[in-house]
């Protein structure tokens, strides 16, 4: 019994020098409000009752004391940083 040796393919090899190079990043996760140590529950934390929209979208924002906001109460995160990798086309 003999075996075929199989063609080497080069179009898969051209394929990939054709590719853009791409870059592994590893970029950080925002903060969410959940992750303060002054948040109660739902939209409401120490520093408002109703939490205000542009902060709970940016919760790492509230790192001043706000006009409108009760006590003198900043974003203190209660778990370490997070992070994700993403790939990105050069």
């Amino acid at each position: 019994m003999f075996y075929l040796k199989p063609k080497r393919s080069t179009f898969a090899i051209d394929k990939l020098k054709q590719m853009p190079h791409s870059i592994d990043k590893k970029r950080p996760i925002p903060f969410t409000c959940e992750q303060c140590a002054h948040f109660i529950e739902g939209t409401t934390c120490k520093a408002f009752d109703t939490i205000p929209i542009d902060i709970i979208f940016d919760a790492e924002r509230h790192n001043n004391t706000i006009d409108g906001q009760k006590g003198n109460y900043v974003f203190t995160a209660t778990v370490k940083r997070q992070f994700i990798r993403s790939y990105e086309i050069e």
